[in-house]
This record gives structure tokens, C-alpha cells and sequence, in this order.
């Protein structure tokens, strides 16, 4: 049975940001107004295809128990973190193709979703938008935080799956207000939840985070998989609440100019 697990757009600053007014986000946080900005529009005929060795999964079919994981709706999204009972050397990590010899700790997953069909994730293929989109946010090794590695080269990695993971959809009625925190009612396992392992090709780019500060020298990994979510199971995450009571739904960011940046399509080979 597959064992429950849920997370982030990433959120550094507590400021009063919001996604209605994207537009004047740089005026506070200068980066998001940068040349390497995320989300973009993957355009599949314009990347650059590149054959690597595939990427390895360390720890993503571990099990780790349900009070081990804390999920919050922080007013602005659904964050699934670990306890801190679980040191860097038990959580989840990556290593190896395009990454090199860096690892990369799994700290933390988030979830982006919309009001209707055709809104939610960030990323778009061809222009087209799906409803969801979950981020897993790894940070390099060597720093203790998201917030140590943000902006630094090479100090972050995120895995961008477009819709998914659906047990999550049950824990949900436990977090319906901002503040509110729950450890999961599942067993979790990464590598059931998000089969990322199994998964045969993605694109890969140099961004950002997309929520302020917008911090830049994000490596981008986003499948082209996209994992199937009922509208029963969107609806649920369109139930929640957001700090001032009003409806938590369409926290994506709009796509961002590409500015020249490659986009590369990796196909995994043995």
C-alpha cells in the first residue's frame, strides 16, 4: 500500500508577499526581478537533449513512520518536513548523473495547486498548465538549511513532479487553517509516493525558488511524467485556508522569461 507524503513552494521570508500581487515582488526582493527566474514554459522542441547516467535515489524506498513527518499549512501552501528527530544520514538524498559526486538531502516537499482546471502547477509543457504541481526541495550536503544553501552555486536542487501524490488528499482535514500541523495517519515512503526512480526523462535548467526572496542558483530537475489526481482529491486541497480565512488556492507563480538560459531534456541511460 502506498504510504502517505506531501510539501512546499518554498518559503524563506514570514513577510506579507502574496501571490496576487507577483508583480510588485521585486520591489522588496530585488532577485525577482533577476535573469535566471523560475517557473518557465518548457517548450520540448527548443531543449537541448542530453543522454546521462541516471541519478540514485538514496533512502527514497525507506519507510519512515507517520509521527515522524509534520505537515503544516503555513497559510500560503502545504509543507511536509521531517522531524527533527531524523539527522541528514537517515532522510532521503540524491547523488550522481548530472548532479556529479554532490548529495543532495530531501528537507522538505510543497505543493502548488489552482482554483480550476488549466491552473495550479508553475511549470508549464508546451504552454500547458496542469492543476498541481509538487516540489522537493534538496539542499546540498554541506549546508545545515534551505535558508544557508538558498543562492548559493550549487546549494540547491528541486524535483518538480506535475500532479501526484494523492494519499496526502487525507491528511488534509487536519490542517484546514493556517498554523495549523499534523503528524501524517500513513507510513511514508518517497519512493512510492513520487516513483521518481522510475521515471525515464526530465528537463533540468538553472532557476530560482518561486516565492521570494526569489533567490537564483536553483537546479531545476522537472519530469515530464505526469502523475494522475482526481478533482475529488484537488478539492480537498482547495478547502483549506489561508492566514486571513480566504480560500488557499492558485499559489503558483507565473511562468518567468527564460533569457537565454539552456533547457535540457536528460534521457537516462545505464
Amino acid at each position: 500500500m502506498m504510504k502517505a507524503f506531501a510539501i512546499i513552494s518554498f518559503v524563506i521570508s514570514v513577510s506579507a508577499w502574496n501571490y496576487k500581487d507577483q508583480d510588485t515582488w521585486s520591489q522588496e526582493y530585488s532577485q525577482c526581478n533577476g535573469l535566471q527566474q523560475s517557473p518557465i514554459d518548457l517548450l520540448i522542441e527548443s531543449t537541448i537533449e542530453k543522454d546521462s547516467i541516471p541519478i540514485e535515489f538514496i533512502r527514497y524506498n525507506k519507510i519512515f513512520k507517520g509521527y515522524d513527518m509534520i505537515l503544516e499549512n503555513n497559510g500560503r501552501t502545504i509543507q511536509l518536513s521531517f522531524s527533527e528527530n531524523i539527522p541528514d544520514e537517515f532522510r532521503p538524498s540524491i547523488i550522481g548523473g548530472i548532479l556529479g559526486n554532490e548529495t543532495f538531502i530531501l528537507d522538505q516537499i510543497h505543493f502548488h495547486w489552482g482554483s480550476g482546471t488549466g491552473r495550479g502547477a508553475e511549470h508549464t509543457f508546451n504552454s500547458k498548465r496542469y492543476e498541481l504541481e509538487v516540489h522537493l526541495v534538496h539542499r546540498n550536503s554541506k549546508y545545515d538549511s534551505v535558508e544557508g544553501a538558498a543562492g548559493e552555486h550549487n546549494g540547491l536542487t528541486v524535483l518538480g513532479i506535475l500532479g501526484g501524490f494523492r494519499e496526502i488528499s487525507d491528511c488534509l482535514q487536519f490542517i484546514r487553517y493556517s498554523g495549523n500541523s499534523t503528524s501524517l495517519i500513513y507510513n511514508f515512503n518517497p519512493g512510492k509516493a513520487f516513483p521518481v526512480d522510475k521515471m525515464e526523462g526530465f528537463f533540468n535548467y538553472v532557476g530560482s525558488l518561486t516565492t521570494p526572496e526569489c533567490s537564483e542558483n536553483v537546479n531545476w530537475i522537472v519530469f515530464n511524467d505526469v502523475q494522475r489526481i482526481s478533482e475529488i482529491e484537488l478539492e480537498k486541497f482547495r478547502s483549506l485556508k489561508t492566514e486571513d480565512g480566504s480560500d488557499l488556492m492558485d499559489n503558483w507563480r507565473v511562468g518567468q522569461d527564460l533569457n537565454g538560459r539552456n533547457v535540457y531534456f536528460i534521457k537516462n541511460i545505464s
